[in-house]
């Protein structure tokens, strides 16, 4: 009041009933021709429900804060936890395929072994029963094989970083012959673009697609595989495998990709109904897309997009 300074302050004045309720001063002094301080006008604001909504939303933001460190504790505990027990499931599963697999190579080596020792001795129902058990134990083995696969694209570690497709496609032609023979017509337009990926994973999406792309051919039609990029926006690339196969009905365009999901008897064309599935979820870990288009012509047109490799 000596220095003539406008003041404000907050303080419990008691009303007429005896209750205390917190209000906000304010003074302002009002001065004189000689600009000396004639008097003080001071108002007083009632802030009682403001001061307890305060102190109300002070509370519950330590109230927050305590059960968001909470949560966070229980979220790294139960993350720990999974994580423990993904890691026993796989190493399970690994071994049970192990321990699956060894008597199966067994049933098709000894079916074979007596259709072969035995010539002539055995009659023909029975080597054709013995050729099935061969079979089936082959294909079983298969199905295991595919499955510890999948199990790979779903929990391994995916890093991803600019991957050059024109070598990823030249490692997987060494590894498929039936793909890179006189017998198939592949085009393959090059230079293909980078793009933000695994190799690992890439390698696996491109076998099952082009392994596809000869297996479900009608018998009497030779193979033709395209392969090309494009540029899609700013930072994206979609890759096309185009074939000239027997084709997806519309229909099903996402059946496909579904585990264990065939649109063709297995009499007719040999498969798991895994392969798909593995590469969706190869794509999928990779942060990218897949579909299928299909037209009036013979064939099916699978395009995959991935971040560019240069992409942040």
């Amino acid at each position: 009041m000596k220095s003539g300074r406008a003041h404000e302050c907050e303080l419990r004045l008691r009303r007429h009933d005896g209750v205390y309720r917190w209000h906000r001063a304010h003074a302002v002094p009002e001065l004189n021709e000689k600009k000396s301080v004639k008097r003080w006008v001071i108002v007083c604001i009632d802030i009682d429900e403001a001061k307890k909504l305060q102190e109300e939303s002070a509370a519950m933001r330590q109230t927050l804060l305590r059960a968001k460190e909470e949560l966070e504790r229980t979220v790294a505990e139960r993350t720990k936890q999974l994580q423990q027990v993904v890691e026993q499931l796989e190493s399970f599963a690994y071994s049970i395929a192990h321990d699956m697999r060894a008597p199966l190579r067994s049933m098709h080596q000894y079916a074979m072994m007596v259709t072969q020792d035995f010539p002539g001795q055995i009659p023909a129902d029975a080597q054709l029963y013995l050729q099935k058990i061969a079979s089936a134990a082959e294909k079983l083995d298969t199905l295991v094989r595919e499955v510890l696969v999948y199990t790979r694209v779903s929990q391994g570690e995916m890093v991803l970083s600019p991957t050059d497709l024109d070598r990823v496609l030249s490692e997987v032609l060494v590894v498929l012959p039936e793909v890179n023979s006189s017998q198939v017509e592949l085009k393959i337009h090059r230079p293909l673009h980078t793009v933000k990926g695994n190799e690992t994973a890439l390698i696996q999406v491109f076998s099952n697609l082009l392994s596809n792309a000869v297996k479900f051919m009608p018998p009497e039609r030779k193979p033709k595989i395209e392969i090309w990029t494009e540029a899609k926006g700013e930072d994206s690339v979609r890759i096309y495998i185009k074939d000239n196969g027997i084709g997806v009905p519309s229909q099903d365009r996402e059946k496909i990709f579904q585990m264990f999901e065939r649109l063709e008897p297995s009499a007719k064309y040999e498969g798991s109904g895994i392969g798909l599935s593995i590469v969706r979820r190869a794509i999928e870990r990779m942060s990218g897309k897949i579909g299928v288009e299909t037209s009036d012509n013979p064939g099916t047109t699978f395009w995959i997009e991935l971040k560019k490799g240069d992409a942040r």
